[in-house]
Formats: C-alpha cells, sequence, structure tokens
C-alpha cells in the first residue's frame, strides 16, 4: 500500500490558489518483473480518479508501463473524462 499528498500553487500566493490532492494505492507483484497499481486519487475541485496500470520490467534499467485512468468531477459543470496511456521510464 502507497499514499501520497501533494499540494500545488495556482498564479498567485493566496491560500486560495491552493490545490490539494490525496492518493492511496495498493501494488500487486504479480511475478517477478511485472506490478500492477490500483490507487484512488481525490484532488479540491470535487474531482475523483481511479487509475490502473501495469509496470513490465525491460532490459538495462528500462520499464514500460501501459494503463487507464477515469476521472469524475463533482463540481459545475460536472465532466467524466478516460484517459489511456502507456509510459517509458529509465531507473538510475
Amino acid at each position: 500500500m502507497y499514499l501520497n499528498a501533494s499540494v500545488q500553487t495556482r498564479p498567485g500566493f493566496s491560500l486560495n490558489s491552493l490545490l490539494w490532492s490525496g492518493l492511496v494505492g495498493i501494488k500487486h507483484e504479480i511475478r517477478e518483473g511485472f506490478e500492477v497499481y490500483t490507487d484512488i486519487l481525490v484532488e479540491t475541485g470535487q474531482t475523483v480518479t481511479y487509475e490502473l496500470s501495469a509496470d513490465v520490467d525491460l532490459s538495462d534499467g528500462w520499464s514500460i508501463g501501459p494503463g487507464f485512468a477515469y476521472s469524475k468531477s463533482y463540481a459545475a459543470p460536472r465532466s467524466d473524462n478516460l484517459i489511456i496511456g502507456i509510459a517509458f521510464s529509465k531507473g538510475f
């Protein structure tokens, strides 16, 4: 299990310009070199995002991570978003 909290600023330095978020997730180790991550991200502005991704180890410290995220905003105007993507990373 992993937890993360963050604060970002929008232009300006008042407390009203801060964006808060919190994330909780679980890493599932399927087998050596292959992990699946599921997490939920909650942000100010009443947005909730569910993410599911995989991480497959390649050679020389490289990995590839396909995944998707479904985001739902409860603030006006309400919206739903589905994001499908892929990431490459190099570990050092």
